[in-house]
């Protein structure tokens, strides 16, 4: 081989390296673009690009915006309701909660000779409790005396509360004193009834006076066995104190809370009957 056809040869040699090295520095939009000028490409690079894109936006959002784990379930159950406890129930009882003091310390049963025959109060009233003693009945309020040197500390739902001499001592609801409920559940009794013996009083079948002293009350002096009040289960001799929760003191109070049952499904009535607490209870139809 000649000189000068070597000398072009090793010159050769020396710019292929150079040329892929060239490559090699160019950049991504560099690259990007000189394939973009070869014409039968540009279509399916731009194509392929726009998937490349979405993808990662696709990326990114869900790495963002997916929703977050579940929770781990509770060993104790989420779902499990507590049974309801004796003062929860207390709480809810027709004659109110406990008035009274509230932060005093546990009281042993009283050794005096009493009787609590019931509660009563009406709707956002004052609470009062029948206490029988010496051969006789009275109301006691809140505050009150029951016998001397005894006062009335705090009335609850089932048992009252007494301060004997600066000692609190409890008295409970007699066994004869328990709400009388005849009957089992609500009894069925329809508008119309109401209605029509509003439009007739004849209908009521009942005849009642108002009963003074300090828990007003209406007594029904007589009830006719064809009537409606002997059909509300009610009897000669019984005293209403409350309709719904609302104290009744006249036949008026009495019709008043039976013209105003429009808007209710259950009636419910609170009364006595010989001396022990009675409540009867209606579902309207």
């Amino acid at each position: 081989m000649s000189g000068p056809a070597m000398f072009a040869a090793a010159a050769r040699q020396r710019a292929r390296p150079a040329a892929v090295s060239g490559v090699n520095a160019m950049s991504l939009d560099t690259l990007v673009g000189a394939l973009r000028r070869i014409p039968w490409l540009g279509a399916p690079l731009n194509l392929l690009l726009l998937l490349g894109l979405a993808a990662s936006l696709a990326h990114w959002t869900w790495r963002f915006a997916a929703p977050l784990p579940p929770l781990p379930a509770n060993s104790a159950g989420a779902g499990s309701v507590p049974e309801a406890s004796l003062a929860s129930l207390h709480a809810a009882h027709l004659f109110g909660a406990a008035q009274g003091r509230t932060d005093a310390p546990a009281e042993q049963a009283t050794a005096l000779d009493l009787k609590l025959r019931g509660v009563f109060a009406a709707l956002g009233g004052k609470a009062m409790a029948i206490v029988g003693g010496d051969g006789q009945d009275r109301a006691v309020a809140l505050g009150d005396e029951v016998v001397p040197g005894v006062v009335l500390d705090a009335i609850a739902p089932d048992h009252l509360i007494l301060l004997n001499r600066g000692v609190r001592e409890r008295l409970d609801l007699d066994a004869l004193g328990r709400p009388l409920t005849p009957g089992d559940g609500d009894m069925p009794v329809t508008r119309r009834e109401f209605e029509q013996a509003l439009a007739d009083p004849g209908r009521l079948g009942v005849q009642a006076r108002v009963e003074s002293g300090p828990l007003s009350g209406l007594l029904l002096t007589s009830v006719a066995g064809d009537g409606l009040a002997a059909r509300l289960g009610l009897q000669s001799g019984d005293t209403l104190r409350m309709v719904n929760g609302m104290p009744v003191a006249s036949m008026q109070d009495f019709a008043r809370q039976l013209s105003g049952t429009a808007g209710v499904q259950r009636l419910s009535v609170v009364g006595e009957r010989q001396g022990r607490p009675l409540i009867l209870s209606y579902r309207l139809q």
